[in-house]
């Protein structure tokens, strides 16, 4: 274990290392590291970054100033110069130059990332059949189908409903009603559920002893279930409840036949059919 800790302590990279001295004729080590540092940008002898081990000297001999520096133990190079302050310089670059080249250089910053495509809008159809109160003298059904749109959660169908003629009489006089209703219905997918504000609006189609008809107009509340059947099919079943916001009252003569209701309703369930990118419920 001994032997082992002594190999990782000598394999481990040693902190870069300077040794100055001289007579004091021509600077001092404080001098060659602040001459190194500027050139850095950085002190390499206090944050222990691994380097070699620099030997480094300035004397004078006979007037003339001379400089020697050795890296790791290796041959000395040495200067001469009678300017005190160039040849600090130049023993400064010369130890910068070897700190330079020994520093491996940073990684290549990483590419951006891509940003993440736009959602692409999905064009869907799809028929319905339900089961209707509200808009004809009694409970009725009818059927629909609606063209869809689907960016990310968002979703819009624009709908066209047709309930069967439904039927009273009043008097021995038979009136019968036809509703037809174009609806708007803007909403969210949330996962395999369907949350939509759909807005209804058309006409009310009524004969009996005379034919007649009124406007309609509704607002309201849908919820659907989204269940895949694959490759691009999803089974609806759907509840919606919308307020009349014009209530039609049927008269014969002056006798009020039926009225609509302050709230209709619908029960059914649709089959969609989703074109281009394969599709997922909700997202």
């Amino acid at each position: 274990m001994f032997l082992f800790a002594v190999s990782l302590v000598l394999a481990a990279p040693l902190p870069t290392v300077l040794s100055f001295s001289g007579d004091g004729s021509c600077g001092d080590e404080r001098a060659v590291r602040d001459a190194i540092t500027v050139r850095l940008g950085r002190d390499p002898f206090r944050d222990g970054t691994p380097g070699p081990r620099f030997l480094a000297s300035i004397t004078r001999q006979a007037g003339t100033l001379s400089s020697s520096l050795s890296v790791d133990g290796g041959a000395p190079r040495k200067r001469t110069s009678a300017d005190c302050r160039e040849l600090l310089q130049s023993l400064a670059l010369a130890i910068a130059l070897v700190l330079e080249a020994a520093t491996p250089p940073p990684p290549p910053a990483e590419p951006p990332a891509p940003p993440p495509p736009a959602p692409a809008a999905v064009v869907s159809v799809s028929p319905a059949l339900f089961a209707s109160g509200g808009v004809s003298p009694h409970l009725t059904a009818g059927a629909a189908v609606a063209l869809g749109v689907r960016v990310d959660r968002f979703v819009a169908d624009l709908e066209v409903r047709f309930d069967v003629p439904a039927a009273t009489t009043l008097n021995g006089t038979t009136f019968r009603s036809f509703p037809v209703l174009v609806t708007a219905a803007p909403g969210l997918a949330v996962g395999p559920v369907r949350l939509s504000a759909p807005f209804s609006f058309g006409g009310l189609f009524v004969s009996g002893a005379s034919a007649g008809s009124s406007v309609l107009a509704l607002g309201g509340v849908q919820a659907s279930v989204v269940i895949a059947l694959g490759n691009r099919w999803f089974l609806e079943p759907f509840l919606r409840a919308q307020a009349s916001f014009v209530r039609v009252t049927v008269l014969s003569g002056t006798t009020p036949v039926w009225t609509t209701w302050p709230i209709a309703g619908l029960a059914g369930v649709a089959v969609r059919h989703e074109f281009g990118q394969p599709a997922t419920p909700g997202t």
